[in-house]
């Protein structure tokens, strides 16, 4: 921006210094150009219609760039064309080997194919080129949560929290393996981390509700219920969680 003033600035003190008609000939070239950029621009913008289009021109115009391969196999990951999103991580891989995105959006795709071993092994080598990767440590560890490792997807998540602790996704995630191995106590602090960070998530709040009415204390349970119902009225399982405790407080008092 700053060549582009510099430079309309040196061609209105140009056409200052010509005699009128040579003015009007110069502002009208002027003009013509800033149409041509104008029907330039309008054209490239359709290219940032949305992520997938984007990506998919960033290809035509450099096959060789492995970072929009793998972007779009995010994209497509996302709205659950996970066959094309596998060719395309592979394809980022065969460009760049070393690439930890490339191996976890790989993952991603083939676990929601029911894949899940060879998903957990590219989380294991995305985790290989970088120890510190958080997403692919909860990935992993979710993976392992769903084959029953619950020890190992424990100490995934944790380590995910060592890079991001500020992530309400792998709170909840970890909460709900230590919930599973019997461990409500520790499961409880990262459901209120979880809302902490993420004030509108539903599940949290309600699966915070649950285990503080399994512990008695029913008025802070009927508290989360009743914001997870102001963030979703529609939620049926949270209705009848607090009814339940409701009924169960009506009844004690």
């Amino acid at each position: 921006l700053g060549i582009i003033a510099l430079a309309a600035a040196g061609v209105v003190r140009l056409l200052d210094r010509l005699p009128p008609w040579r003015r009007r000939a110069g502002q009208t070239l002027c003009l013509v150009g800033l149409l041509t950029l104008a029907v330039l621009t309008w054209n490239q913008s359709h290219l940032y219609a949305d992520r997938e289009t984007l990506y998919r021109a960033t290809i035509r115009g450099n096959p060789g760039c492995w970072m929009a391969y793998n972007n779009l196999s995010g994209a497509l990951i996302a709205r659950g064309a996970a066959d094309e999103a596998i060719g395309l991580a592979r394809t980022a891989l065969q460009l760049k080997p070393d690439y930890p995105e490339a191996h976890n959006d790989l993952a991603l795709a083939l676990g929601s194919r029911g894949q899940v071993d060879e998903a957990i092994s590219h989380y294991r080598k995305a985790l290989d080129l970088d120890p510190t990767y958080a997403e692919a440590h909860n990935n992993l560890g979710f993976a392992l949560a769903g084959k029953g490792d619950l020890e190992t997807a424990i100490f995934q998540y944790r380590k995910a929290l060592e890079s991001d602790s500020g992530h309400a996704g792998v709170h909840y995630n970890l909460a709900m393996a230590l919930v599973a191995r019997g461990q409500a106590r520790a499961a409880l602090a990262h459901f209120r981390r979880a809302v902490e960070l993420q004030p509108e998530f539903v599940p949290a709040r309600n699966n915070l509700g649950i285990l503080l009415a399994r512990g008695g204390r029913l008025d802070e349970a009927i508290e989360q219920f009743r914001m997870a119902l102001e963030t979703d009225p529609t939620s049926a399982e949270v209705r009848r969680n607090l009814d339940l405790a409701l009924a169960a407080a009506a009844k004690g008092r």
